[in-house]
């Protein structure tokens, strides 16, 4: 073999281990899901409104994620089986959308409170053939709201909320800014909720909750919604990035229709700054 021969096929090994590892089903990938329903955002300098700003966003490259909230699933705080068929023939139709289920009902710190409707709810789900990626809001692990709580108190919760991992496919911790911008306190609520996981599955999706914006005070004039404090690009992107590092599959970006910022407005998504830039670069990037 001469030495041109040598050089060609080595450098067609290692293409071919190169085309095989982008084929690979175990190449890592970090999905970005979208529940965000502000009605404003900008594109190419002008401000467009929208019924579904999920819908534009998936047009960057994002998914999106149904978040099921009481009304839609219950009657009289009782899964209600019609209303359960319907969420799974939503998620039929989006057969690549995250389903997941805010189920605040009852004493988180009481599990028998709970379980029973969450158990009852995610089974009717599954007979109705509802898509496999579902998770539920908060419960597994549990949201410890921001870094200043006990491990000891929260890992008994968790331990208690376990029967919720066979139904679900995605467990979801809920990492807000409780703490506002300061990053290191954020940290120690994602470390303490990534080791939990691990406790109650190895084959589940980690998709945890991520909130684009930090609390600053309750609006006076709506008692269910905050003035608030959009992250900027560099401290979204940390935090994108530290759950990168710790091995997440994705991440749920969430905010409320009850938001207002600091002059009254509504909030604006803007693609190209703050926090907007940090998730469209990071599908963009996939």
């Amino acid at each position: 073999m001469n030495k041109y021969t040598f050089s060609t096929f080595h450098l067609n090994k290692l293409a071919a281990v190169f085309i095989l590892s982008i084929m690979s089903p175990n190449v890592y990938c970090f999905d970005v899901y979208t529940f965000v329903p502000w009605k404003y955002y900008l594109e190419k300098g002008e401000l467009h409104q929208t019924k579904n700003l999920d819908d534009y966003l998936a047009k960057n490259g994002t998914k999106k994620a149904f978040v099921v909230y009481p009304k839609a699933m219950f009657t009289q705080d009782s899964p209600d089986p019609v209303k359960i068929r319907e969420i799974a023939k939503l998620s039929q139709k989006n057969p690549d959308a995250l389903i997941s289920f805010d189920i605040e009902i009852g004493n988180k710190m009481k599990p028998e409170t709970i379980l029973p409707t969450v158990e009852k709810t995610l089974s009717l789900y599954h007979k109705n053939n509802g898509n496999t990626l579902v998770g539920v809001y908060g419960l597994l692990p549990q949201n410890t709201v921001g870094s200043n709580f006990k491990e000891s108190k929260y890992t008994q919760l968790n331990s208690k909320y376990a029967n919720i991992a066979p139904l679900t496919t995605v467990l979801s911790p809920v990492l807000y800014n409780y703490d506002g911008e300061d990053f290191e306190k954020w940290k120690i609520s994602a470390d303490f909720a990534f080791e939990a996981t691990k406790k109650y599955s190895n084959t589940h999706k980690i998709i945890p909750y991520l909130s684009p914006i930090y609390k600053v005070k309750r609006r006076t004039d709506n008692p269910k919604g905050f003035v608030i404090k959009q992250l900027s690009e560099s401290d979204m992107k940390k935090r994108l990035d530290y759950l990168k590092s710790l091995n997440a599959d994705g991440v749920l970006i969430w905010e409320s229709s009850q938001s207002i910022e600091f002059d009254r407005s509504q909030p604006i998504f803007n693609p190209y700054t703050g926090w907007g830039k940090a998730i469209i670069d990071t599908v963009k990037s996939k």
